[in-house]
């Protein structure tokens, strides 16, 4: 008597489908605490509210207060604040408009300058000790992985 076999069967939805919630909370965590080992590292000696807006100002060239507050989404008294203090340690400076003194226009400073590639220089260094330990293949898949992370980054919310 010949043996008869039933056909094979498609694996389930539920295994084939990504649990796109699952892997978003690995996701996260992972960013997290990569993101807060290198805040330590980075030893900057300014708070993150005076780091993020020294970046945007990098990334602007110039701002008014108010287009830095819009920017880094805080009311505009706590960036004049922020602006103060980043102006008395000499990271950012002040220039009035050419046509209407109102307007207060912060750029970086050299020391500013130095100051944000000293930061991401002691980052990118720790994250170079951590890409070391990593074996070949493990790094591999890092780099493979890097342009779906930086598309993630970079789409708006």
């Amino acid at each position: 008597m010949p043996v008869t076999t039933a056909p094979p069967r498609a694996p389930s939805k539920a295994a084939v489908e990504p649990d796109v919630a699952a892997t978003a909370g690995r996701v996260r965590l992972a960013v997290s605490r990569i993101n807060r080992r290198m805040r330590r590292k980075a030893e900057a000696g300014i708070s993150l509210s005076q780091l993020s807006a020294l970046v945007a100002i990098e990334r602007a060239t110039k701002l008014t207060v108010g287009e830095l507050a819009a920017a880094e989404q805080v009311t505009p008294p706590s960036m004049t604040k922020i602006a103060a203090s980043l102006e008395a340690a000499g990271l950012v400076r002040r220039a009035p408009d050419a046509t209407d003194r109102r307007i207060g226009w912060l750029s970086l400073t050299s020391e500013g300058a130095r100051k944000l590639s000293s930061i991401r220089g002691r980052k990118n260094a720790y994250l170079v000790k951590r890409l070391k330990v990593l074996s070949l293949e493990e790094f591999r898949l890092v780099e493979r992985a890097l342009p779906v992370l930086e598309r993630l980054a970079e789409e708006p919310d």
